[in-house]
């Protein structure tokens, strides 16, 4: 396009007014060739501009028609039946789809009725990759929604482990007795690296050798755990539409819970034909409260069959266990414990074993005031 000569500002010194009038009518065939491909004034001195090449359905303006491309661009739209232009949204196909698939009422088959391979140049199509084959008898619907759908995001499952031992843990152990233990560990490895490396701990000590370890009982509660160290995880995970997720586990390392032990003094009881007296005796002749490898505790109500016909008992518990104050045999046979027994008399004694766990411990010893039977279940209470 030419600019016209306007000149120095001096009378005749731009372009003529025939040369200016000129570059103005070129300048015009030249606009309006490159916006709607029309050569004008051709043929005529006077002509209209023709805009019923545009390829808009409007073509009253080059305005309503650039709105109506515009238009065009916003390609959601659930509420048409028709169009060259837009598109439903990915709800409303998957909806019409179910609507309109074989077990619905509609007449297409609901399922693909033979193979094929996807063909994606840019590398993938939704969850599908260049070169997927798709099998004899997959679901529109599943096809559909791999390929317009996001999967769900896929997650890895970190490591577990816990610590182990040949010795169940327990509060229930006699003080001063020794725990030969053999100490392990478990561990998970799920979607975690590999196991590395484990360390056994008492109190937060490293154990050197965990095998046949020796804990010894006291009232005060020892831990015994584990740090289990592993390596980070790695591979892949893919989702149901094909979405690709990689493994973020960072090596790292498991404390596990904790195995707790710790010990009582137990309770004793027995029977004589006479009365017996408060001392070292009673405790060495007597019967030690136990539940198998564990004592019962002389905290609470004691359960005790005596198994006595016309003969004396008793019972011993430690000085740090609450007092007793009432039993219970029967609904019949029940009330204050001083209505059987004597007020009890405190002793030092040491633990019946040949080599004692404990030594000069005081306990408090409750002897019937005279000779009964006793061959049930009798509860000493709090």
């Amino acid at each position: 396009m030419d600019k016209i000569n306007l000149g120095n500002g001096i009378q005749g010194s731009g372009d003529s007014g025939l040369v200016g009038g000129g570059k103005i009518n070129a300048n015009y065939i030249a606009l309006v060739e490159a916006m709607l491909g029309q050569t004008i004034w051709s043929n005529a001195a006077s002509e209209n501009l023709d805009l019923s090449t545009l390829n808009t359905t409007n073509k009253t303006s080059l305005k309503a028609a650039i709105n109506e491309l515009l238009e065009r661009t916003r390609l959601i739209d659930d509420s048409l039946t028709t169009s060259a232009f837009k598109t439903w949204s990915v709800d409303k196909i998957k909806n019409y789809i179910l609507l309109n698939a074989g077990g619905s009422g509609g007449g297409v088959s609901a399922v693909t009725t033979e193979e094929f391979t996807i063909v994606a140049p840019s590398g993938n199509i939704g969850g599908y990759n260049d070169g997927d084959v798709v099998a004899v008898g997959t679901a529109h619907i599943d096809i559909l929604e791999k390929i317009l759908r996001d999967g769900e995001p896929m997650s890895f499952t970190m490591p577990t482990g816990s610590v182990n031992s040949t010795k169940a843990q327990s509060y229930l152990y006699e003080i001063g007795e020794v725990l030969t233990m053999n100490i392990g560990h478990s561990f998970n490895q799920n979607d975690a690296g590999a196991f590395l490396s484990v360390q056994y701990r008492k109190g937060g000590v490293v154990i050197a050798n965990p095998v046949s370890y020796n804990v010894t009982i006291g009232s005060a509660t020892q831990v015994v755990d584990a740090l289990i160290n592993y390596d980070a995880g790695s591979g892949t995970l893919v989702n149901a539409v094909g979405e690709v997720f990689t493994n973020d586990i960072v090596a790292g390392s498991i404390d596990t819970s904790n195995l707790n032990y710790a010990g009582q003094f137990p309770f004793f009881y027995g029977k004589s034909a006479t009365k017996p007296t408060a001392n070292q005796s009673l405790i060495d002749a007597g019967t030690k409260a136990v539940n198998g490898s564990l004592i019962k505790s002389a905290n609470g109500t004691l359960t005790i069959n005596f198994n006595a016909s016309g003969e004396f008992v008793w019972f011993a518990i430690p000085n740090t266990a609450p007092n007793k104050s009432t039993y219970y045999k029967t609904a019949l046979d029940t009330g204050a414990l001083t209505n059987l027994f004597d007020v009890p008399v405190r002793v030092g004694v040491n633990s019946p074993e040949t080599t004692p766990l404990w030594n000069n411990e005081e306990y408090d010893f409750y002897i019937a005031k005279g000779i009964g039977n006793h061959t049930i279940n009798i509860e000493i209470r709090n």
